[in-house]
């Protein structure tokens, strides 16, 4: 999917920047080392601590998981760069939160199992099919301490 993903945005974008005749490809050695850590930070780590995290979580938790995205990188913005969120950037959020919190409680939604999120610490010492639910439980206490 990655790899389809990059070729279609090189297709769509590669005759803009050469109709454009801008600078194609970086000419110093500072330009080349933004590009590899963009890389390596960006693509790497995160796809790669994305795939060590089907080993310890279900397949169906990380792709809800995924969902928030979207949300965690703007709370993000908002707290490092001091973004400013507008009411349709919380509108979204809100929607998103509520999506991932009604597809965790149905009863059908992971292994068979209704996770009932509720406010609580994470454990440290928890049993493997308890750690999605203590995952969930932070994301959402985090959520809604920085909402209140």
């Amino acid at each position: 999917m990655l790899f389809w993903s990059s070729a279609i945005a090189t297709v769509v974008f590669l005759p803009i920047v050469l109709i454009d005749r801008g600078q194609l490809f970086p000419t110093s050695w500072q330009e080349w080392l933004i590009i590899i850590s963009l890389a390596d930070v960006c693509q790497i780590l995160g796809q790669g601590m994305l795939v060590h995290s089907l080993d310890q979580l279900s397949s169906e938790f990380v792709a809800l998981f995924l969902l928030l995205e979207s949300v965690l990188a703007g709370v993000g913005a908002w707290a490092l760069f001091l973004e400013h969120l507008s009411l349709l950037n919380l509108v979204a959020f809100a929607i998103a939160l509520v999506g991932v919190y009604l597809s965790l409680s149905n009863p059908s939604a992971l292994r068979n199992e209704a996770i009932q999120p509720s406010f609580a610490t994470l454990q440290v010492e928890t049993e493997q099919k308890n750690r999605e639910q203590e995952v969930v439980k932070v994301v959402l206490n985090i959520c809604v301490a920085k909402n209140a």
